[in-house]
């Protein structure tokens, strides 16, 4: 297991305040154990990727995000995956509003991935320097 051990952190996205999940560091029993705990419905099996976004939701409302490491520990492959589901994340989002990321609104997304990384990471780096 990673030194920082498993990390659950909430966010709320810059824009629409959506909830985005974030788990690092679950095994896929973890998350099946959870995910059905929770009552959420999603269409993707945990077990066939390392790292993933997904849109997930209960009673048929669909508006919270789940972004999910399994091995996460500040290193520079572990952030660039952080930073790689933050996008599709970000993206789904936009995409649930219908704003197109394009040349006239590319900063709109921007200061969406900024914000949810650094609400992430500092919630990782606060807690792990505690």
């Amino acid at each position: 297991m990673a030194r920082i051990g498993k990390r659950y952190i909430q966010v709320k996205d810059a824009i629409f305040n959506h909830t985005v999940h974030v788990y690092l560091n679950y095994t896929d029993d973890d998350f099946k154990e959870l995910a059905q705990r929770r009552g959420w419905t999603f269409s993707l099996a945990y077990g066939q990727k390392s790292a993933y976004s997904m849109q997930i939701g209960r009673e048929g409302k669909c508006d919270q995000w789940i972004i999910a490491v399994k091995w996460f520990d500040w290193k520079i492959g572990d952030i660039g995956t952080l930073v790689h589901e933050i996008h599709h994340t970000v993206v789904n989002i936009l995409a649930l509003h219908d704003v197109a990321i394009n040349g006239h609104n590319e900063e709109f997304s921007s200061v969406m991935h900024e914000d949810m990384f650094e609400k992430i990471a500092w919630k990782i780096h606060h807690k792990r320097n505690k």
